[in-house]
């Protein structure tokens, strides 16, 4: 009993199939993802239905890909297994059988049949067992915490009472609402948006992308003082913007960056922090935004190109201030660049992959000429297998193409599931009247002023993403607290981005930083030490957020002088900032100095003319101080190398054994 107990709090694993159940999976795949570009491109099926369809294929692929515990064997799948992936399918099947009466009824009005009622039933349960095995038992108790306030409401005292609700209401609220519960918007756009561009994002990787992103990275960065480093900023930030998911992206990306920081002289867990913020930087940069972008569009009905050029300053800062950042620690460390043979040949690389950035700017383009997401997402999957069928080496046969088809269903099935289970909450919610509470709680707490409203809202999406992933963060702040800063003022734009920042940077947040400990793992490095690291290097997206929503003018809506002297200052500042949090400036910073430069940056990137005088005046008193201070230092520099610059003299060592330096 405590084995199981314990089994049923942790997560499961994928499973490693063969024989005629791994057959069945690559036809649930393949079918799958044949059946989502149908809808895009072709189908005018009624949103339900492409929802349910969509969970039929998905629970089944789950059930059979995912085990119980992460103990249990990987090389089979159990009868249990089995008689839930059948279930999964027939519930999907009996949603169909019964569309037309489910498309035509009056929720809440009309009567629940027997079947309406277990097979609703089932498929909540089918959700929590799913989003159970695939991300955690934490993210689970959040949702059987919303199921039980729809019962428990005459229970509670003040502002969170209400009347109460039947299981027989609650199954028509979560199962048979058209337009909320499990078939809501967040599995709506899991069944559109999301799923097709990690299918676009598996193709690319299948057409060889990887290897171009990592090769043209090298060219980019390698020749730079403390190049490793900085050739993860590019990696990672190329790989994120296209997946969207940290963790993944560290394991994927980190295997081969962290060791090369660490050959470089990099600390294991600077190292580490490093590649956990590169990674994490892609859930806040367009063009996918690990998919919150589409759940952003869907929910306040602003369009995804907006979303995407208001996002994209916010997001230059954060990787401009972590690349400075890196570059300053390897002065401050003389840290070498790469050797010349090392790296690959710009032309080579180039003539070999330069075509896998093009259907990345077809789907740029699309949007930018009005066209769907989805439907920019079908043209870039053709793109990629015309382009890649000019070559012969890059060429993707009939083979190929069915393993990135099935590939990504299976990459779908997570986030999938996920926001499944996210539609049971906002199902809740939207029951309960559970948002207007929330709101009105969160403007009393605040006093009805704005900086303190802000300050609940980011705490609440931290501490949601401790054990969600970013998209069910995203939602669930969407939901509850967001409307409070909205009634406080703030557009809905920078309302929305605020929390959309903070979702994602939970993964780099102690005390549960999930990127940063992946990263930890494979740099054999401390993960609390990893994660604190990581919040400094990633500072950035603690501020910027604040700035723009009191000043919009960040997210580069309209175009004038304001915007461009704003521009100006920022990347002024965040190279201010970034010098004062590594001590680094023309040389090294006493701590005075480093306040002066943290002081002066933080002025320099808020948005108002006050802040400005004051950060372009402390900037000056500190480049007079760091300009007397090296005319002092310089000689000394000639005559006799710095300890630093005599400890790394020892190339060829993998890392560092000595104290880190700040």
């Amino acid at each position: 009993m405590k084995q199981f107990l314990s089994d049923l709090l942790g997560t499961g694993k994928k499973r490693n199939l063969t024989g005629w159940l791994k057959v069945v999976c690559s036809v649930l795949g393949i079918g799958l993802s044949l059946y989502q570009l149908w809808v895009a491109a072709l189908s005018r099926l009624d949103p339900h239905l492409i929802r349910a369809i969509h969970l039929a294929f998905i629970l089944p692929l789950l059930f059979l890909t995912h085990s119980f515990s992460r103990r249990r064997s990987l090389d089979r799948v159990p009868l249990i297994d089995l008689v839930l992936a059948a279930v999964s399918l027939t519930t999907g099947v009996y949603t169909l059988l019964n569309s037309e009466r489910i498309l035509s009824r009056w929720a809440m009005a009309d009567v629940v049949t027997a079947g309406d009622f277990f097979f609703g039933l089932a498929l909540i349960f089918l959700i929590l067992e799913g989003t159970r095995r695939t991300v955690g038992f934490s993210f689970v108790c959040v949702v059987m915490c919303f199921l039980a306030y729809m019962f428990a409401g005459p229970l509670l005292p003040g502002l969170f009472y209400h009347g109460g609700i039947s299981v027989e209401r609650m199954v028509d609220a979560q199962f048979l609402a058209r337009e909320g519960g499990i078939f809501g918007i967040p599995l709506g756009v899991a069944a559109t948006y999301i799923f097709l561009f990690v299918l676009f994002g598996v193709f690319l990787d299948k057409a060889g992308a990887s290897k171009f992103f990592y090769e043209f990275s090298l060219i980019c960065a390698g020749r730079l003082r403390g190049g490793p480093a900085k050739i993860a900023i590019f990696a990672s930030a190329l790989f994120g913007m296209i997946s969207g998911a940290p963790v993944a992206n560290v394991v994927t990306t980190g295997a081969f960056t962290i060791p090369m920081m660490r050959r470089a002289g990099f600390m294991p867990h600077f190292a580490a922090a490093v590649e956990a913020v590169a990674s994490t930087g892609g859930t806040i940069a367009p063009p996918i935004m690990g998919a919150v972008a589409f759940l952003m569009s869907e929910m306040t009905g602003i369009p995804y190109l907006k979303i995407a050029i208001a996002a994209a300053f916010p997001a230059f800062l954060y990787y401009l201030s972590l690349f400075m950042m890196i570059h300053f620690r390897a002065l401050k460390r003389n840290l070498k660049p790469m050797q010349v043979d090392q790296m690959p040949r710009l032309g080579s690389v180039l003539r070999d992959g330069a075509q896998h950035l093009l259907p990345v700017g077809l789907i740029v383009g699309l949007l930018y000429w009005g066209y769907t997401p989805s439907l920019s997402a079908v043209w870039g999957i053709v793109a990629i297998v015309g382009m890649a069928a000019l070559r012969g080496r890059t060429r993707m046969g009939p083979k190929k193409i069915l393993e990135a088809l099935e590939g990504g269903a299976k990459n779908a099935v997570v986030i999938s599931a996920v926001c499944a289970g996210a539609g049971i909450i906002t199902g809740s919610i939207s029951t309960t009247g559970l948002a207007g509470k929330v709101s009105s709680l969160v403007v009393g707490l605040s006093g009805g002023m704005l900086l303190p409203a802000l300050v609940l809202v980011m705490l609440i999406c931290l501490l949601l993403g401790m054990g969600m992933t970013i998209s069910a963060s995203y939602i669930l702040t969407a939901v509850l607290a967001v409307p409070a800063v909205i009634r406080l003022g703030v557009e809905p734009l920078p309302a929305h981005l605020f929390a959309v920042y903070f979702a994602g940077i939970a993964a780099i947040t102690p005390p549960v930083a999930l990127a940063a400990y992946a990263a930890a793992g494979i740099a054999e490095a401390s993960p609390w030490k990893t994660g604190w690291t990581a919040c400094r290097l990633g500072i950035v997206a603690f501020l910027v957020p604040y700035f723009f929503v009191y000043q919009p003018v960040l997210l580069l809506q309209s175009f004038s002088l304001e915007t461009v002297w704003r521009v100006v200052l920022s990347i002024v500042g965040v190279i201010a900032l970034a010098a004062g949090m590594m001590g680094y400036l023309l040389t090294v910073l006493t701590i005075a100095m480093r306040a002066l430069a943290v002081v002066a940056g933080v002025a320099l990137i808020f948005p108002h003319l006050v802040a400005d005088l004051i950060g372009l005046a402390l900037l000056a008193l500190l480049l007079i101080l760091q300009g007397l201070e090296w005319k002092r230092v310089q000689p000394r520099t000639v005559a006799e190398p710095s300890a630093a610059a005599a400890g790394f003299a020892l190339a060829g060592k993998e890392a560092l054994t000595t104290p880190e330096e700040d």
